[in-house]
């Protein structure tokens, strides 16, 4: 395992054994199936709830370069999304079979051809999928070459400038789409009646009730969950048209100010089709979380009752292997697999193998103990460098949490968001934070979508800001050199 810590992509995160195993899976052979290449050897430490997924970045460099070269090509591309949404709409259809099934009376083999059956059709899509994160991060580096070879010093104002600009996404989020549809409600409940209001959330709760979910839990937000963010948007926007149309000007801007750098630089044929691609594969990359959201719900139905069939508890079925659940269904596993995965485990995917190694109790603290052998002794550091995502600047208390769940519920309007790297299921913190800082993250993660939006100043990939930060911490975010940086703590009120 190389020394340095650089080396390594890394994802931290709330999660389970079970989607992640799901999803590690798809990148290996059905990803090969599709694209002739899978993801490089992928190594996935669970430490109770929360999980390092850990690739070398050398090899996603690689992947992306050739992922690039494939996907630069327009016929490529619409082939790619045209699959891509085939593949959506058989995931979707299996959606509604299950909808309209009563997962209680079903007898144990039409369950079991239910989940097989979803599951499927989750890797089948989720194998295109991954395409995402290896294109966003060789993307960002050719990006960067682009603007050197043009003259610009990396750690100059305008380098950052342009390369937080060449590399957004000019296309709406589904956060984004999220929050105008739930302003427009808050406009129409100013003069409507209870009922008509009622009706509208319903309709929304009906669109959106996936909003928090993640990959270790899965949660239906309901009507009064979004009875209470109309009233914190009443409470922030009394005129919520006036704010949405503030959010659509600043979109606008941010393509016009685009389209006037990619005219400054003077970009030819090919610089101009690799800005369109990292453009494109940013909205690919959300929809993406879009459509994950939203089958997680689906399996966890489908887990928690084949759970109770078999005497297992939610949290102990989400502990087993993709592989585990036929034996799980013929009752062929012991809780003790569960619980001992729970303390510790360690599983490797690797591109020549159908099933991960697994390594749990001792065997799986030492496989920790290499990942985490050259992580950084960061605790007396009081100024963090990243990349910025988002321009400006703000100042508040940091709120450091790698439960979206958690952050949801304890930050306050105004405090700083310091995360691993934000998901979507972080959206009712995310509209309340002044700033968001991550560990983790190019310009094409999620934080640099959502936080270009809403206008939050963001820096992201400082590779340490929750091992140097606290909560409760009095720091800046600067958006416009890159960095976070302590301050003297001021007294709370």
């Amino acid at each position: 395992m190389p020394a340095e810590r650089e080396e390594w992509f890394k994802w931290e995160r709330e999660a389970c054994v079970y989607h992640m195993d799901v999803v590690a899976s798809a990148a290996m052979q059905p990803l090969r199936e599709y694209f002739g290449a899978t993801w490089p050897k992928t190594i996935l430490v669970f430490r109770g709830d929360v999980v390092l997924w850990c690739n070398e970045m050398a090899a996603l460099y690689a992947l992306g370069q050739k992922m690039i070269d494939c996907y630069v090509q327009a016929s490529n591309q619409k082939k790619m999304l045209r699959d891509w949404s085939e593949r959506e709409g058989a995931l979707r259809a299996a959606f509604k079979k299950i909808d309209a099934e009563k997962l209680s009376k079903l007898p144990d083999a039409e369950l079991s051809r239910l989940y097989f059956a979803a599951e499927h059709a989750y890797v089948d899509w989720y194998a295109i999928g991954w395409l995402a994160e290896p294109v966003a991060l060789q993307g960002e580096n050719l990006v960067r070459e682009l603007l050197s070879k043009k003259g610009f010093e990396s750690e100059s104002k305008n380098f950052k400038r342009l390369f937080s600009l060449l590399t957004c996404t000019t296309r709406k989020s589904f956060n984004r789409r999220e929050e105008e549809e739930f302003l427009e409600i808050a406009a129409k409940a100013k003069k409507a009646s209870k009922s008509e209001v009622s009706k509208l959330l319903a309709e929304h709760v009906g669109r959106y009730f996936w909003l928090h979910n993640n990959y270790l839990q899965t949660t239906v937000l309901g009507e009064p969950f979004f009875a209470k963010e109309l009233a914190r948007v009443l409470e922030k926007h009394p005129e919520p048209r006036a704010y949405a149309l503030a959010l659509s000007d600043s979109a606008k801007e941010l393509a016009e100010e685009k389209k006037k750098a990619v005219a400054e630089l003077k970009l030819n044929e090919k610089e101009s089709a690799l800005i369109a691609l990292v453009d494109l594969f940013g909205w690919f990359q959300d929809h993406r979380k879009e459509v994950i959201l939203q089958s997680l719900h689906y399996l966890d139905l489908l887990l928690r009752e084949i759970g109770r069939r078999s005497g297992f508890s939610e949290r102990e079925i989400k502990q087993l292997l993709r592989s585990e659940i036929p034996l799980l269904l013929e009752k062929k596993i012991d809780k003790r697999v569960a619980a001992n995965r729970l303390k510790n485990c360690v599983l490797i995917r690797s591109p020549e193998n159908a099933e991960p190694a697994v390594f749990e109790g001792e065997a799986a603290r030492k496989k920790e103990k290499n990942v985490f052998a050259h992580d950084l002794a960061a605790r007396d550091v009081v100024e963090i460098r990243g990349s910025v995502a988002s321009q400006g600047k703000a100042r508040g208390y940091a709120r450091v949490t790698m439960s979206a769940s958690e952050a949801n519920a304890s930050l306050r309007s105004g405090e700083i968001l310091v995360t691993s790297m934000t998901s979507p299921d972080f959206v009712t913190a995310v509209k309340r934070a002044a700033g968001i800082v991550t560990n983790e993250g190019g310009i094409t993660c999620h934080a640099a979508i959502v936080s270009r939006e809403f206008g939050i100043p963001c820096i992201v990939g400082t590779r340490i800001a929750t091992k140097v930060l606290r909560t409760g911490d009095f720091i800046e975010v600067d958006g416009n050199h890159g960095f976070v940086r302590k301050l003297v703590k001021e007294i709370k009120e």
